[in-house]
């Protein structure tokens, strides 16, 4: 099966891309001339390259040419800082694009990665499934209106007779690069941070994620549908508790109150004007960590008769990477039992 990876040199890409080849099939993937290619270790080797974006429409005709399959996990992740229009241009804009490429290719069938963000609050604290609505309001995040507006597409394209499904991860957790996405609370509490946030939210697995990903796809009956992959629903003092007992640190006992709140804002604010980069911590990441979130992935389990990893094994051995990559002096990890291994 001829397949094609967007967002192959990031974080889940990297282990879709490399349980695809274990499977046999012939992958191809997009990458910028400067795209870090560690996360995929000897994979790279194998992975038939095209240099460009999904905002580049030439580029994505080029690399689907002869695609029967299309995982579409390319995306742009910021909350609440100046990104806003540049998500927009890579979440919506560049799904758009795939979605047309897509269809003028004559592509089988297109997985889209999306986000249990995509999929709005529930009103009542009740768990969020498949049924949940977008509403604009504070609560809200940027990064999920872009990943609604992009599922928007995938609609459309469905409309006009692609088949394709969509796919809306919780948090994913296990090791890659630690200083970027989810996976930073790893790195976070390993610094023995003191406080943690109230609320809760859904947590999943990475390779849980990719072997759901790969059993709804070649699914033939699948299409037109969307599936939550939640594994765990665990508050925030909950996770950072267990990940700092398996590093051996202090687990964080002060929780982020509004005190705090205004505190970390101001603080965040001052060093993103002395460095020049982008505010981590805002009002919308601190709105967003206080609330009680919880995510229902029945449908999934049902369906495929899906069993999650245990949450401790997801802990342990993404723990033992993180150690294991500060040993050999790198900004990431990758499970499995050595960086090289071709596996999900």
């Amino acid at each position: 099966m001829k397949v094609f990876i967007t967002g192959a040199t990031g974080f889940l890409g990297s282990y879709l891309a490399k349980a695809l080849l274990l499977q046999g099939h012939e992958v191809s993937a997009l990458k910028r001339a400067t795209s870090d290619l560690s996360m995929l270790g000897e994979a790279a080797a194998q992975i038939k390259w095209h240099e460009g974006d999904v905002t580049d429409v030439l580029s994505l005709e080029e690399a689907m040419e002869g695609v029967e399959q299309v995982y579409h996990a390319a995306a742009m992740l910021a909350f609440g800082g100046k990104s806003f229009d540049k998500m927009l241009k890579v979440n919506v804009e560049g799904t758009a694009n795939v979605v047309n490429v897509a269809l003028s290719q004559g592509v089988q069938k297109l997985l889209y990665v999306s986000s249990i963000t995509a999929l709005g609050k529930s009103k009542d604290n009740s768990a969020i499934d498949e049924t949940g609505d977008w509403e604009t309001s504070p609560m809200e995040s940027q990064y999920g209106h872009t990943k609604y507006l992009g599922e928007l597409e995938i609609w459309r394209g469905i409309a006009e007779g692609l088949d394709a499904v969509i796919i809306n991860p919780s948090t994913v957790l296990g090791a890659g690069k630690w200083s970027e996405g989810s996976i930073q609370i790893f790195h976070q509490v390993a610094k023995g941070v003191p406080f943690y946030p109230t609320g809760s939210n859904g947590f999943v697995d990475v390779r849980d994620v990719v072997r759901a990903a790969i059993q709804i796809m070649e699914h033939p009956e699948t299409s037109g549908e969307r599936y939550v992959i939640n594994g765990y629903n665990l508050s925030f003092k909950d996770i950072m508790t267990r990940i700092a007992v398996a590093l051996g640190q202090k687990p964080p006992t002060i929780p982020v109150t509004d005190f705090w709140k205004t505190i970390s804002i101001g603080y965040d604010k001052v060093r993103s004007l002395l460095t020049g980069s982008e505010a981590i911590i805002t009002r919308e990441v601190l709105s967003i960590s206080s609330h009680p979130y919880t995510y229902n992935d029945s449908k999934l389990r049902e369906a495929f008769n899906f069993t999650h990893l245990p949450f401790e094994q997801t802990i342990n051995e993404t723990v033992a990477a993180y150690k294991q990559s500060k040993v050999d002096g790198l900004d990431y990890g990758v499970l499995g039992k050595t960086r090289n291994t071709i596996s999900a």
